[in-house]
């Protein structure tokens, strides 16, 4: 190989080159992998979030269903509902505003 050096031919210089270069090679791989896990660990935090937010658009979606739908129709969906949904979530009509 190429760039090896003998061991008879190594010495005590290239020895510390050696160990110097394997401890930086060392210092690297652990900050790779401490970075590796905070990026897994964030990434899980913004999954987890994700989860919520779905779970709370459900959780408004069934409560719409619920408390707004007559039929197949939904009354707050279409524009004849605006007055539906004014008295029940405070919310402005065009005649009003």
């Amino acid at each position: 190989m190429k760039g090896r050096i003998p061991l008879d031919d190594l010495t005590s210089d290239a020895l510390d080159q050696l160990y110097t270069e394997l401890a930086e090679a060392q210092r690297q791989v652990i900050a790779w992998k401490t970075r590796a896990g905070i990026r897994a660990t964030q990434r899980r935090r913004h999954e987890r979030r994700a989860e919520r937010a779905e779970a709370a658009i459900e959780r408004v979606r069934a409560l719409h269903a619920r408390d707004l739908h007559n039929g197949d129709d939904c009354a707050g969906c279409t524009r004849d509902g605006l007055g539906l949904l004014a008295d029940r979530a405070f919310i402005a009509t065009p005649e009003q505003t």
